[in-house]
């Protein structure tokens, strides 16, 4: 017998002689069959296939609808940007933006610093005869204090030593004279 190209030697009696053939519309199959599904392997049932299915369509949409908004909120901050460029006539590149702002923050410091080199000077503790002439702003701070006595003005003089840096201190009859860094 040969089968598929190879050659078989079997008993002649297991071999009927000849080849009979079926014909399929005499065969009788059974009336209960099963569904092809039944023989499936498959582990996830039809509705909840379906069910997955709509939640990834609702994570995909509110995808769309996030990524929507964002685009729109970020083109209206840069038509503000656009806006504020234009109204404060700032320049385009961020080297020169920084530029100006890294000035800005030295005026600013600046600024701070004479603010609390004045309170400072303005808080001096006087007694009810003594009073400020003369607060000056400069390159330097200057200041005129009428005191009541040598004492007094050492006293105004060490109260400014802690805070402030005395390039000049002068005292002449009862009017002493400050001269501090900024």
């Amino acid at each position: 017998m040969s089968d598929n190209g190879s050659v078989v030697a079997l008993p002649q009696g297991i071999v009927r002689s000849g080849v009979q053939s079926i014909d399929l519309n005499s065969l009788k199959l059974p009336k209960k069959s099963l569904p092809l599904r039944a023989y499936s392997m498959g582990a996830i049932s039809q509705e909840q296939i379906f069910t997955l299915s709509l939640l990834l369509f609702f994570a995909i949409l509110l995808y769309g609808i996030q990524t929507f908004l964002h685009k729109r909120e970020l083109d209206q901050l840069l038509t503000q940007e656009e806006i504020i460029r234009g109204r404060y006539h700032l320049p385009a590149t961020s080297i020169e933006l920084k530029s100006i702002l890294s000035s800005l923050e030295k005026v600013e410091r600046e600024q701070l610093r004479m603010r609390e080199v004045v309170e400072y000077a303005l808080r001096i503790p006087l007694t009810s005869r003594e009073h400020l002439e003369l607060l000056r702003i400069g390159k330097r701070l200057q200041l005129e204090l009428l005191v009541n006595s040598k004492g007094r003005a050492e006293i105004v003089k060490s109260y400014l030593g802690r805070k402030l840096r005395l390039t000049k201190i002068e005292l002449r009859d009862k009017k002493l004279f400050v001269e501090c860094e900024l």
